[in-house]
């Protein structure tokens, strides 16, 4: 059921099940969470459709929809490894990029094709995200490694536009 008016009071569930105001710092980094993983989304559909290679990007959408729960659910026992290994494979994957492209030297205009357009939108999410999480690490505790992971996502998702979105 999707009305059901809990959170007409400004609260709303966590993910252990304790009911916290939405002004919770948690919450607002949940909710940038949730606008860059729909962002890429669409960046993911722009790159499919022009024939691009697609399949890093899936799997990094699809390892951001356990991330939430990585970082904040005290019950689970976190595999930081995991988030360890997607920073090496994207920091990996800039270098590969930036060997083909050279490395780029000065901010790059977000304003072109879809692929470019959506690429820059989805690299300036993931850098808000990276942000908020910075600024409720000490409160909550949280490993510094996620913000290492979504340091090396921004960095990746930049390079990644530059050689897939340019006309």
């Amino acid at each position: 059921m999707v009305i059901t008016k809990l959170g007409d009071l400004g609260e709303t569930d966590f993910f252990n099940g304790e009911r916290v105001k939405k002004t919770d710092p948690r919450i607002g980094f949940l909710s940038d969470f949730d606008f860059f993983v729909c962002v890429l989304g669409v960046f993911i559909y722009y790159v499919k459709k022009s024939g691009g290679n697609f399949e890093i990007l899936e799997s990094l959408q699809d390892f951001f929809m356990k991330l939430p729960s990585l970082m904040f659910d005290k019950k689970l026992t976190c595999n930081l490894m995991e988030v360890e290994n997607w920073a090496k494979i994207l920091e990996e994957e800039v270098r590969k990029i930036e060997e083909k492209t050279g490395k780029i030297k000065s901010f790059i205009k977000p304003r072109g094709n879809f692929v470019f357009c959506f690429g820059n939108l989805a690299r300036s999410s993931a850098r808000k995200l990276e942000l908020k999480f910075w600024e409720i690490k000490e409160s909550y505790k949280l490993n510094e490694i996620f913000g290492v992971f979504l340091n090396r996502v921004s960095d990746f998702l930049f390079v990644f536009t530059i050689q897939n979105g340019r006309d």
